[in-house]
């Protein structure tokens, strides 16, 4: 019980316990009073006892009709809290009656005391056969939304009475009579009284069976979606793939992240893209270790260009990045990974091949010129970023492809 109950329960029984005692008091002292009052100024002893007497019935007069008005004020304002009452009880019985949402009240013991008219066509079972029916009756058939078992102390009623705190939201499904499955979400809340003592439950039951499968439609309509997305994106690609591969004479490989990784060497020295400074720092390492293996000027020349070519369009125009370079089997392999949003498919073939073209994520020449300069690149983007591996062989080869060879458009 609230402390405002308890201040209002004393103050009720106060109030008359108090217009009591003031009454008692006023008696006794008019009693008293008035008798000494009036043998003191009457002397004649049969004048004062015939005076005592009528004002005896004076005063029975005066509180009798006293009493009256107070009684028939009490009894006036208890009918009209009765009526009041009547009428606020007609309201909510409508208002339970007509609710969307079943209304089921379950004493302290577990068993269903009353249902409302929604409660009975959610159930599909009649309010006189689901009164004195248990909260987990296995008449209800009660699972989870996946259809597997809904333990009994994590039902609604259950977790109300353990822990004496409301519970919302909770959903399961159960098996109604006629064979059709419903899920529902219930809201219980613990019933108390005066003494603050659990007597039941009250819960709210949703049949939200049409929500659940339009959500489940939604779900399926999107992943189907996606799936058509990804496909589509998949086949793009792999075309993409194909022809940039053709055109380029295989020097141009579209791949994945993993498979640059595969690709990679495993000691490979890693150089952080930031700024100028870093751009010097990479073209420098670059040149140092294909010198170290013999590789001859012109070679050396040519990646080194392809190399900051990438490099730079990492740092001016993809957040910076970072540079891998290292030795694997006859070939020197330099990998720029940047921080960019990578690129789109649809710009993957002007951004790889058109001479001159130019976005925020690509650099006009700088594929060209890749392409001119080393033997092979691999090609690796997604929203992430882009990676760009090149590799040139320590020694030529006896075919080379020169910038002119490019074609201008797609």
């Amino acid at each position: 019980m609230s402390k405002e109950s308890r201040v209002s329960g004393r103050y009720k029984i106060n109030i008359p316990l108090k217009v009591t005692l003031i009454y008692a008091v006023v008696g006794i002292l008019w009693i008293l009073l008035s008798d000494r009052l009036l043998f003191s100024l009457v002397k004649d002893p049969h004048l004062a006892s015939t005076i005592a007497i009528a004002k005896g019935w004076v005063y029975v007069a005066a509180t009798a009709w006293m009493l009256f008005f107070l009684i028939r004020g009490n009894f006036r304002a208890i009918e009209e809290s009765k009526e009041a009452l009547r009428t606020s009880e007609e309201r909510l019985a409508k208002v339970v009656e007509t609710m969307a949402d079943g209304l089921v009240i379950i004493d302290r013991d577990g068993i269903i005391v009353f249902a409302n008219a929604a409660a009975e066509n959610i159930l599909g079972i009649a309010r006189s056969d689901i009164k004195g029916k248990t909260f987990s009756d296995p008449a209800w058939r009660i699972t989870r939304v996946n259809g597997e078992p809904f333990p009994v102390d994590e039902l609604p009623f259950a977790s109300v009475i353990r822990t004496g705190a409301p519970a919302y939201g909770i959903e399961h499904a159960i098996e109604c009579p006629n064979g059709n499955r419903a899920i529902l979400s219930v809201n219980a809340t613990p019933l108390r009284n005066t003494s603050d003592s659990i007597i039941g439950v009250v819960t709210s039951i949703r049949d939200i069976t049409e929500r659940k499968r339009a959500e489940d439609e939604r779900r399926e309509r999107r992943a189907h979606e996606r799936r058509i997305r990804e496909e589509a994106e998949k086949a793009k690609r792999e075309f993409y793939k194909g022809t940039i591969f053709s055109v380029t004479d295989g020097k141009l490989n579209l791949v994945s992240r993993e498979e640059i990784e595969r690709q990679l060497a495993p000691d490979a020295r890693r150089v952080e893209l930031v700024d100028g400074d870093s751009l010097t720092a990479v073209r420098v390492a670059v040149d140092r270790m294909a010198a170290s293996v013999g590789m001859s000027e012109d070679r050396i020349y040519d990646l080194v260009s392809a190399v900051g070519e990438a490099a730079a369009n990492a740092v001016k125009h993809a957040n910076g990045g970072t540079a891998l370079i290292g030795i694997r089997g006859d070939n020197i392999q330099v990998c720029i990974e940047d921080h960019g949003s990578g690129m789109d498919a649809l710009v993957l073939p002007r951004a790889t091949l058109m001479k001159r073209y130019s976005t925020t994520t690509s650099l006009g020449l700088g594929y060209s010129l890749i392409l001119a300069s080393v033997d092979t690149v691999y090609l690796a983007t997604d929203r992430h970023g882009t990676w760009v591996l090149m590799e040139k062989s320590i020694m030529a080869r006896q075919r080379e492809m020169s910038l002119e060879a490019l074609p201008d458009t797609w």
